[in-house]
Parts: C-alpha cells; sequence; structure tokens
C-alpha cells in the first residue's frame, strides 16, 4: 500500500509541474503584452501631445498657420493621421475603454483634418477632440502610461 501512495504523490507532483511548465509561455506572454501596450501608450501619448498646441489655437481663436508652437501643415496632418492609423492596428494590446476612446479620438480626428485644411474648424469641434484626448491620455495613465509627472522641456 505504501508503494502505490507513493506513485500517486509522485504522480500528482508530476502533475502539478507539468502544468506550470505549461503555464509559464502564458505567463510570458501576458508580460509581453503588458510591455507592448505601455510602449503602445507613450505613443498614442505623443501623438496626442504633438497635435494639442493646433487645437489650442484654435480653441484660442488663434491663426494657427502663425503660431511657432504649431507644426502641423495640412502635409503633416496627413501624416498624423497615417501615423495614427498606424497605431491603431496595435491597439489590441490595450483596455476595452482605451480602445473606444482611441477610436472615438481616431475617427474625430480623421473628420476634423479636412476641416482644419479648409479653415473651417470652429472652437467647439476642436474643444471636443482636445476633450476626447485628455480623456484618453487619463485612462492610459489609469494603466500605467506614466507613473509620475512628465517632464516638459517645452513648458
Amino acid at each position: 500500500m505504501d508503494v502505490e501512495l507513493n506513485w500517486r504523490a509522485i504522480s500528482a507532483v508530476i502533475t502539478t509541474i507539468a502544468v506550470i511548465v505549461a503555464l509559464i509561455p502564458l505567463y510570458q506572454s501576458g508580460l509581453r503584452n503588458k510591455a507592448k501596450a505601455k510602449n503602445l501608450r507613450i505613443r498614442i501619448a505623443a501623438k496626442i501631445f504633438s497635435l494639442k498646441p493646433t487645437l489650442v489655437s484654435i480653441c484660442e481663436g488663434k491663426d494657427y498657420k502663425f503660431n511657432p508652437l504649431v507644426i502641423f501643415t495640412p502635409t503633416k496632418l496627413d501624416e498624423f493621421l497615417s501615423d495614427l492609423t498606424g497605431l491603431m492596428k496595435e491597439a489590441e494590446v490595450l483596455e476595452p475603454d482605451e480602445q473606444d476612446l482611441l477610436s472615438s479620438y481616431y475617427i474625430n480626428v480623421e473628420l476634423m483634418i479636412p476641416l482644419i485644411k479648409g479653415e473651417q474648424l470652429e472652437k467647439k469641434g476642436a474643444e471636443s477632440i482636445q476633450m476626447i484626448a485628455d480623456r484618453l491620455t487619463n485612462t492610459m495613465e489609469d494603466y500605467g502610461l506614466l507613473h509620475s509627472e512628465p517632464h516638459q522641456p517645452w513648458k
């Protein structure tokens, strides 16, 4: 009887070890996805912050083309949208609420670009897009975008 119990114990230990070994790739995959999500959040935040001076100029009623902080010409806006499209392709690693806000930001920016090019984007539209950007940034911060206040050398 002792021998049978020992084999059962050994079998249980081996099964436990096999399960742990089988779970290691899932754990590693989770770590990789978490790192990818953090990297993506940083790149999205950089895009959001780069468009902010244009939106702020429009909100303040200034001609954004003559604001030295604004870096977007019509061609640059197309590049911005193209870059944002590339980031959208990676969004599956983000949390669902981040994905929703990113999608909302993306569609609003896409619809906004022709209005900016035609100098028809009004203050209310720019404020709305900036509000979505702020909500997206805050949500990304909740999931680990930054652990402290960002250094802002441009201020």
